[in-house]
């Protein structure tokens, strides 16, 4: 493998891109101040080979990126084997590390791409360079300070230290391989040794007396071959005759099974019974549902009970408010009366009223001194001559007729507030029977519009009636139909019980007639079943006694 073009950015100190020209170089070398990025070459190098760094744990790869920068980016152009290829890894920041799988591996002569991730580049530079990432770290690119410690350490640590970078360790190994198998051959060889000293009695004397006993036992085993076939012969005689006499037996206890079951007759006659009353039920029940269909028809006819309840609710209501009106018109007219009354006994004690003011006006005219004597004010002008008031008269009596005329009018005006809260009764009064009315007519007109072409009362009564016969008629005819219903379903278990009895009474002739089969029992009827079980039952009957002279016969024979 010879670099060709090493292309980094974002790589450790690498932030900028950079271009490491190897091309026509046979021999060269990095220098440069300490972290000047001469490791990182090389660290790039192996990264784009391998996807790991050798400084850092070969699952880190976060750490390769460049302080600031979301990604790295690595190009490797190389030859190997006088081949052009191209590998790109990319490295890229994520929310818990990094990711590197954005991998390529191109060849350069066709463009054929060998590997699209970073799985397929790792495994196909292995093939391609024969080295995976530690022997590549160990024989070819020797990680940083490694080579300081080999220079610097002991003989026996740089001897070790030559171990861990060469694997040298794979002869230490081999020497423990060869170990063990020399120690599992030792004891192969021990365990031969023990087989050999069991075995030490076979003297010459043994061997000669074991051939002759083995002579001995080759004549027996050629008389017991002679004689195999009869005893063979007689075997499968006594074999045969074994087989005829169980056979025999097997047809005498199978025609002992040749009986009829007890109440055969009596099961045909129940189902033909069953079979009778489940179509009586079955025709009641159609019967019980016509009937249904015929009351719920005959309902549905009479139109809708609920409407006609309705119609009527309002007849009545129309009756109460007519019985209304006419209760309380005549309450109306004494109300307005009693209305009239009371302001015609307002007006009255108002114009009382007016005349006794008028007459208070009068005699304080007639009196007014006394009336001004009363308004004056000491320092204030006199109304009448506008002189200084200085001294106010003391207070004068009030003349009788000024206080006769004063209670007059009080009496007079206490009179109309009285009229007027009796008229204002009266007023309500007669408006609450006025509103009561005005809503019952209102209802009442109501009533009138929606009854406009309805049935009287009294025939309305007479098709609620019908209506209700008819839907007592419809619970009679359901609740039949139900009761129809409950004894068809009775009728119909009772047959499916005795269709299941003789179902498996069929099947049970069956099998015992097919168990006799060989011996040519009669064929069954046209579906008597009883009389199947009969002429079978008399079949073997007869056939008994013969089969077990049979059986004897051949026991005997056997």
């Amino acid at each position: 493998m010879r670099p060709v073009r090493l292309e980094i950015e974002g790589f450790t100190t690498f932030r900028e891109p950079v271009t490491v020209d190897f091309d026509g170089a046979d021999l060269f070398a990095l220098t440069g101040p300490t972290g000047a990025g001469k490791s990182s070459v090389i660290d790039a190098l192996v990264f784009a080979l391998y996807g790991c760094v050798p400084r850092l744990d070969r699952r880190a790869v976060a750490p390769v990126i460049s302080l600031g920068r979301t990604e790295a980016r690595v190009r490797l152009d190389l030859t190997v084997g006088g081949e052009a290829y191209t590998a790109v890894r990319v490295v890229r920041r994520t929310k818990t590390g990094a990711t590197t799988r954005e991998a390529r591996l191109e060849r350069v002569a066709d463009g054929e791409v060998l590997a699209g991730n970073e799985k397929e580049l790792g495994a196909t530079v292995e093939r391609l360079l024969g080295l995976g990432f530690d022997h590549f770290t160990k024989c070819v690119v020797l990680p940083q300070g490694e080579f300081m410690r080999l220079l610097h350490d002991e003989p026996a640590k740089r001897q070790d230290m030559l171990i861990s970078l060469l694997d040298l360790g794979v002869y230490d190994r081999m020497g423990q391989a060869a170990r063990q198998r020399a120690a599992a051959a030792e004891q192969r060889a021990e365990v031969a040794t023990e087989l050999l000293a069991k075995l030490a009695f076979a003297t010459p004397e043994a061997r000669r007396d074991a051939a002759a006993h083995l002579a001995a036992l080759d004549g027996l085993r050629s008389e017991v071959a002679a004689a195999r076939p009869r005893l063979e012969a007689q075997a499968r005689a006594e074999a045969d005759a074994r087989a005829e006499q169980a056979t025999a037996s097997g047809r005498v206890e199978r025609l002992d099974d040749v009986v009829a079951p007890e109440g055969t007759g009596q099961r045909a006659v129940e189902l033909a019974e069953a079979r009778l009353a489940a179509d009586q039920a079955h025709a009641a029940e159609s019967t019980a549902q016509q009937a249904v269909e015929a009351a719920e028809t005959a309902l549905a006819g009479l139109g809708s009970r609920a409407e006609r309840e309705a119609a009527a609710l309002a007849h009545q209501e129309r009756a109460a408010h007519a019985e209304h009106l006419a209760r309380d018109g005549p309450v109306l007219a004494d109300r307005r009366a009693a209305e009239a009354a009371a302001g015609a006994a307002h007006e009255a004690a108002e114009a009382r009223a007016a005349a006794t003011r008028d007459a208070l006006d009068r005699v304080r005219w007639e009196h007014r001194a006394h009336d001004l004597a009363g308004s004056l004010v000491a320092g204030e002008p006199c109304p009448v001559c506008r002189q200084v008031v200085t001294t106010v008269p003391p207070p004068m009596p009030d003349p009788a007729a000024v206080e006769e005329a004063t209670a007059a009018r009080d009496g007079a005006e206490a009179a109309v507030r009285a009229a007027s809260t009796a008229r204002q009764a009266a007023e309500r009064a007669r408006m609450e029977v006025e509103a009561t009315l005005t809503s019952v007519a209102e209802a009442l007109a109501r009533l009138d519009d929606r009854l406009a072409g309805s049935s009287d009362p009294e025939e309305l009564a007479g098709r609620l009636a019908e209506v209700a016969a008819a839907e007592a008629t419809v619970v009679a005819a359901r609740e039949a139909d139900r009761a129809a219903r409950r004894v068809t379903a009775v009728a119909r278990r009772r047959l499916d019980a005795l269709v299941a009895a003789e179902g498996e009474d069929r099947r049970r002739f069956a099998a015992v007639r097919d168990r006799v089969a060989e011996l040519g029992p009669p064929p069954p009827g046209a579906g008597d079943r009883a009389a199947d079980w009969a002429g079978l039952s008399a079949w073997g009957a007869g056939t008994r006694p013969v089969q077990a002279a049979h059986a004897r016969a051949r026991a005997v024979r056997g």
